[in-house]
């Protein structure tokens, strides 16, 4: 059997986050920091250059990612960011270095929650729609650094938003959405995060 030879890569973080930590990756290979200029590279060794996107693989990457967050900042690279050798990683990366370090500096100490808002009937009214969304949105918004809108796949989903957030000021927004659930019972609130700000960034790093 051929040793792995490509880098899977995660993200990337500003400071060394494994700190001796043995996390397993995709394929159950050890993760590990490569470090170029001052970024370091959170990556694993795979056999591929594809990587299937099975449910196990998929819910690794995340878990890695998850990891990660909690212990600096990190730009998260998307699902099946693969590089040939460490050579042409770093030919990548000298080429994208000041928009990662942009992207790090907007990033710096801030975390991305999810909140969708259902209604448990089609409200018919667009007015009441966008009443209840401006309500919804100006209250967690006040605790929030930035955030984006997305898609209302259903005429029950009232908001679909991804917050960007201080990490200090988790506690604040966690009890902002609680408000929102008092306030609106009829509601069924999915509060989820903290995740990597994979809404906050658009970097795409590749061969």
């Amino acid at each position: 059997m051929s040793e792995p030879k490509f880098k899977y890569v995660y993200g990337l973080t500003k400071t060394s986050c494994l700190n001796g930590s043995k996390i397993k990756g995709i394929n159950g290979m050890p993760v590990y920091e490569f470090k170029c200029r001052d970024i370091f590279v959170v990556m694993s060794d795979t056999d591929s250059l594809e990587c299937d996107a099975s449910e196990e693989n998929l819910k690794t990457h995340q878990t890695v990612l998850a990891a990660l967050i909690k212990r600096g900042t990190v730009v998260p690279m998307a699902f099946g960011t693969v590089f040939k050798n460490d050579e042409i990683l770093v030919a990548i990366l000298e080429k994208s270095y000041r928009v990662i370090k942009k992207s790090m500096e907007l990033l710096e100490g801030k975390v991305e929650l999810g909140v969708k808002v259902i209604s448990p009937k089609t409200l018919g009214n667009p007015e009441m729609r966008q009443e209840f969304k401006n309500e919804i949105v100006g209250e967690l918004g006040r605790e929030a650094v930035n955030s984006v809108e997305g898609r209302l796949f259903s005429d029950r989903l009232l908001l679909n938003s991804n917050f960007l957030v201080e990490k200090g000021r988790l506690e604040k927004f966690s009890q902002a959405v609680e408000k929102i659930e008092k306030k609106h019972p009829e509601f069924k609130v999915h509060y989820t995060g903290p995740w990597p700000p994979y809404s906050f960034i658009n970097i795409k790093i590749g061969e």
